[in-house]
């Protein structure tokens, strides 16, 4: 069922491949930013596996919100939800 699932994520275009986790960071933030400049007021989220992943992401993502000349009305700050997120609140990162 998950070649299935993945077959269809890939024929809508949900899947991009790439050779390494450095090249899968550039294209997530390369699209976050081409969506951003696209639709300005939608929402979107990231989901990362580490705290240290969700930071560099951040990092990246405000670097590239910097870079469109798009810092939010609250300084840049993006929320970042701890990954037991069940009981906790979720922090400014």
């Amino acid at each position: 069922r998950a070649r299935a699932a993945l077959g269809a994520f890939e024929r809508a275009g949900a899947i991009t491949w790439t050779e390494d986790l450095a090249g899968a960071t550039t294209a997530l933030v390369d699209q976050w930013a081409a969506d951003s400049l696209a639709r300005p007021q939608a929402s979107r989220f990231v989901l990362a596996y580490t705290n240290a992943a969700v930071h560099d992401l951040n990092a990246r993502i405000r670097g590239a919100s910097r870079a469109a000349a798009k810092i939010y009305a609250n300084g840049g700050r993006f929320r970042a939800i701890p990954a037991d997120f069940g009981a906790a609140r979720p922090r400014i990162g």
